[in-house]
């Protein structure tokens, strides 16, 4: 297939962005009845949350992926390549299977389907054309109304939450917490990661309403750590029916190890429900294999520059918390660009104590926030910044890093992230 093909089909698909986000389930479940509900010819594990979806996405389909089983992943946004959003077996979707299944939906959407909505369908379509065995589906934005929620799955799973995409999902923690766990079916099981008392209190009472049993991973796993480089994390585990032993984390951030117990406990319960011999030790390497770009990924060591799309409060102070213990006070050198409908006061303030500097880009998105209005909020926070651009804000960062040895981080946005990653 020649380039332009592509091009000319992922624009026609790119500018469905236009439509926006329409919370809801209608379209989506017409559209899929056209194409015969693909999305029920496989078993899925779905999975919500507000921070750490997608690692947790990424390494349980690492682990199945390991022993044998044909895998799909469904995850968002991309950072490089759209066909990263769906992969069969580790593989992202090939260029001719991407514009094949273009053209196939674009001839079952008659009520304009939205961009999300669109590749839900996608990917749904593609695993049944691939005939995978497990489907690993992350929703996009909350749960309830997210396109993915027309699934039954054999296993639901939420991770940590926070606050975050207020104006769709509530203001309040037990807010955010309902709308994720719409995800939760009747009488499927539902596994959650650590979190808020209030939100697991919301979670609990909606699993009881659905006769769900709820599965607490942090109470099902015992995890200690051997040892922690910003690479990795060496630790030991177990649960009450499994000794896994030692198992390197490919992070180096502290909350990898909340998605590990997370990882572990669904890994039990798919093979308990195969009424299959847990198979450790394919699992453990699989879980130790297991790629996933732009969150706490270390780009260069000398000097130290780490990339994170943490763009909501509890992410930046995880990632504030991870990096402090790779550096002294004051010593990490920021480049921040972040979207405008994001709470940009309470990011920042997160970086306020750890940050040297801050260098302040726009994205190439037109939800940016602009450098001016990030600027001001620094000025308040004491904050000494620069303003810079994708193409000379690395290389000025890293000259003022060799001065202190300081750590350099991108952060604020996944389109930040994605940003950097290109070039």
């Amino acid at each position: 297939m020649q380039q332009s093909d592509l091009e000319k089909t992922l624009e026609s698909l790119y500018k469905r962005q236009t439509f926006g986000i329409k919370p809801g389930l209608g379209i989506e479940t017409r559209l899929l009845e056209r194409l015969a509900n693909p999305q029920t010819n496989y078993p899925v594990i779905h999975i919500a949350g507000t921070n750490g979806k997608g690692s947790t996405a990424a390494m349980l389909e690492s682990a199945l992926r390991n022993v044998g089983i044909k895998t799909g992943l469904y995850t968002s946004p991309h950072l490089v390549n759209f066909s990263e959003r769906i992969k069969c077996n580790g593989e992202c979707i090939n260029d001719n299977e991407l514009c094949e299944l273009i053209k196939l939906i674009d001839k079952s959407d008659l009520e304009e389907a939205t961009f999300f909505e669109f590749t839900t369908a996608m990917a749904f379509k593609f695993f049944e054309q691939k005939s995978v065995q497990i489907a690993i589906v992350e929703t996009g934005l909350g749960g309830r109304l997210d396109a993915t929620n027309v699934v039954l799955p054999i296993l639901s799973i939420i991770t940590n939450i926070s606050l975050d995409h207020s104006t769709y999902l509530g203001n309040t923690i037990a807010e955010v917490a309902g709308e994720k766990a719409g995800i939760i079916k009747n009488n499927v099981p539902v596994i959650i990661a650590k979190m808020p008392e209030e939100a697991e209190n919301t979670i609990k009472r909606i699993a009881k309403e659905r006769k769900s049993q709820l599965i607490k991973a942090e109470a099902n796993v015992s995890i200690s750590i051997s040892e922690k480089t910003i690479n990795h994390i060496k630790v030991n585990a177990s649960t009450q029916d499994t000794n896994y032993g030692k198992i390197t984390i490919p992070f180096g951030a502290d909350y990898q190890v909340e998605n590990l117990a997370t990882v572990l406990t669904a890994l039990e319960y798919v093979f308990n429900t195969l009424n299959i011999e847990l198979p450790t030790k394919p699992l453990k390497e699989g879980i130790e294999k297991t790629k996933w770009f732009g969150r706490f990924q270390v780009l260069e060591e000398n000097p130290i520059v780490v990339i994170d799309g943490a763009h909501n409060v509890d992410a930046a102070n995880r990632l504030v918390n991870t990096l402090k213990e790779f550096s002294n006070e004051k010593n990490i050198i920021y480049i921040v660009g972040m979207c405008d409908d994001k709470n940009n006061y309470n990011f920042l303030e997160q970086l306020a104590g750890s940050a040297k500097k801050v260098l302040l880009v726009e994205l190439n998105n037109p939800r940016t926030a602009t450098r001016e209005k990030l600027e001001d909020i620094c000025r308040m926070l004491n904050i000494k910044t620069a303003k810079t651009t994708f193409e000379n804000g690395l290389t000025e960062a890293k000259e003022m890093a060799r001065e202190d040895n300081n750590i350099i981080c991108i952060t604020g946005s996944l389109f930040l992230a994605q940003e950097f990653l290109k070039q």
